[in-house]
């Protein structure tokens, strides 16, 4: 009978370093595959980023197109007014919808509401009407814009809530959300070049969530803007 050969203690050294090699290799190779594997989240969210404000700044373009120079100063006052409110209007479950009341609430105090609109091209008018039933037949929700914009146009506005007049009124929510986002990173940008510090890990995390809520609230107008063609926002103004 053969008796086993068994393998020496210098054997077993070896195959040990050679095991320990083997097992750092591995785990490096895991390591870098746990780095691949996190990148694409990361350039997702960058990407997403760039490209919210590559449609911010198309729709921004259409919006001065829209509204003039005169009406977009009347815009920019009702930002600076509206900016430092945010934090109290973003919080609680129906911040979109107050958000947007209290929008058109200042743009009827700054006399910025359209009065009437023309008549408009029949393909055009049909579109905008569809806005109006679509939008009165869904309750206001963190998801639908144009029902909160028609919501806050019937609490606000004495004119007739037609669909000419709602997409005429989302032109210049979306104006004063883009500005008052434009004034809360330029504010963000000073608080982190003068290395100011919250007062609290309390007060960050409001910021957070209110940063958050009106980067969600612009996306949705500038989705909303973006279903519609430019002949929809004509309007009559007072002169």
């Amino acid at each position: 009978m053969t008796t086993p050969q068994l393998h020496s203690s210098k054997g077993l050294r070896r195959r040990s370093g050679t095991s320990r090699r083997q097992l750092l290799r591995h785990l490096s190779m895991l390591c870098a595959a746990a780095s691949m594997t996190a990148l694409p989240s990361t350039l997702h969210a960058a990407i997403g980023d760039a490209d919210l404000t590559a449609r911010t700044a198309m729709q921004w373009a259409r919006i001065r197109r829209t509204l003039g120079p005169k009406v977009i100063a009347g815009c920019g006052n009702v930002a600076d007014k509206l900016a430092r409110r945010m934090p109290a209007l973003l919080k609680g479950p129906d911040w979109q919808n107050q958000t947007i009341k209290a929008i058109a609430k200042e743009l009827k105090a700054a006399d910025l509401l359209p009065v009437d609109s023309p008549r408009l091209d029949p393909a055009c008018a049909n579109e905008a009407d569809r806005l109006r039933s679509q939008a009165q037949n869904n309750r206001p929700s963190a998801n639908s814009v144009a029902a909160s914009i028609t919501a806050a146009a019937a609490a606000v506005s004495a004119i007739p809530v037609t669909g000419p007049i709602i997409a005429a009124i989302l032109v210049l929510i979306a104006a004063i959300v883009i500005l008052i986002a434009q004034i809360i990173a330029t504010e963000r940008e000073e608080e982190s070049a003068g290395k100011e510090k919250r007062a609290s890990s309390n007060d960050a995390k409001t910021d957070k969530e209110a940063d958050d809520r009106l980067r969600q609230l612009k996306s949705d107008v500038v989705a909303e803007m973006e279903s519609h063609p430019d002949c929809e926002f004509s309007t009559k103004r007072k002169p």
